[in-house]
């Protein structure tokens, strides 16, 4: 039998994906690099397009590239990258929405001349907290979840995640170290039996970079090895100063050397629902400005709800929950938690009571409050 390529595989179009002829696109400038290759900017069919050129001809390239034709083709979701079609002569090439914008990595470390705020932070990790609970839901596991692997378009509004070449179906055993050294999970680096929970572990280090602006273990000098080995003996970035206690909560379980011990991304979107508010574009400034800082706005009520909710009204329903299965237990607290108190408080303006977190100035630049 001969071996899948993506001709073959393009061949049912029924779910929308098409074979691109190479010649139909008009390649404009480069756009950087995926996991496995080069990023073009093209024009198909009169729309502007990314266009992800698979430079390698080796045997394990070809796997991903099949790997993430067929993983797209099966989940399809508002913030997981839109794919057209691909090409299979004379390389093979996948044909993707173009998210104008860049990665957030680019956003975080590169454009520091960009300023955003608590509610754009928010926003994007319920973003991706939503597609990464979609794919869960239909047992895929992403394992090299990472900045540089979110994109943005709309004025930053709209995240999308990308590079599938790794993506797996769940299975009972998973010891295959996928992923990339800063972001991976204890338990993947040491080739011991992992499950979507190493996707919770990834998202914990990226809210924590989201918010400080910093790159996790940065101070730590030597190869991707020395931060595979610091995490693994359950070394994690430092607390953020000031961060609200239910807010540093969530990040902490993420990263939970424990997979057990980690929530689920259904139970990380819930939470930041109720941070996440409306978000306005990003506004540019010129090169050569200074730096903005970011502001975080936030309620203090949400956080007292947060404690009441853990104390009285956990403990007051405490016997239904255990008296239901799990699947119930999850819905109930989910609906509690957000109809019943955060939502009808965020409703009620008269009663906010927001306070002021200013995040610190890591470039020590003056002049660097926001606008």
């Amino acid at each position: 039998m001969s071996p899948e390529t993506p001709s073959s595989s393009l061949r049912n179009t029924e779910d929308g994906f098409v074979e691109i002829d190479v010649l139909s696109l008009h390649f404009i400038g480069h756009l950087g690099r995926g996991t496995y290759g080069n990023v073009q900017k093209a024009e198909w069919r009169g729309q502007m397009v990314a266009v992800k050129i698979i430079e390698s001809y080796s045997e394990t390239d070809r796997k991903l590239s099949i790997n993430e034709i067929n993983s797209l083709r099966k989940l399809v979701h508002c913030n997981i990258i839109h794919v057209y079609g691909a090409c299979s002569r004379p390389k093979i090439a996948l044909v993707m929405e173009l998210m104008e914008n860049g990665s957030v990595h680019d956003l975080l470390h590169v454009r520091r001349n960009i300023q955003y705020k608590a509610d754009h932070v928010f926003s994007w990790g319920r973003q991706c907290a939503d597609a990464i609970s979609f794919m869960h839901s239909r047992r895929f596991v992403h394992r090299d979840l990472k900045p540089p692997n979110l994109l943005l378009k709309n004025g930053y509004r709209l995240l999308k995640v990308c590079d599938f070449g790794t993506v797996a179906r769940l299975k009972a055993t998973m010891t295959n170290n996928r992923g990339s050294a800063a972001w991976m999970a204890p338990e993947v680096f040491s080739g011991s039996k992992y499950n979507e929970k190493c996707d919770v572990y990834s998202f914990g280090i990226i809210l924590w970079e989201m918010i400080t602006r910093r790159k996790p273990f940065e101070d730590v000098d030597g190869s991707a090895l020395v931060i595979l080995w610091k995490a693994f003996t359950d070394s994690r970035p430092p607390p953020i100063a000031n961060c609200p206690e239910v807010l540093m909560d969530l990040i902490v379980r993420c990263w939970h050397k424990n997979p057990n011990c980690r929530p689920t991304m259904r139970e990380v979107f819930d939470v930041l629902t109720v941070f996440a508010m409306p978000i306005r574009p990003i506004s540019h400034q010129r090169e050569d400005e200074e730096l903005y800082l970011a502001q975080l706005t936030l309620c203090k009520d949400v956080y007292e709800l947060d404690r009441e909710l853990k104390s009285a009204l956990y403990e007051k329903h405490a016997l239904i929950w255990h008296l239901r299965q799990q699947e119930e237990l999850k819905k109930l607290k989910r609906k509690r938690y957000l109809e019943c108190h955060c939502l009808s408080f965020l409703q009620s303006p008269q009663k906010r009571w927001t306070v002021m977190y200013q995040l610190p100035n890591y470039d020590d630049r003056e002049d660097n409050s926001v606008g």
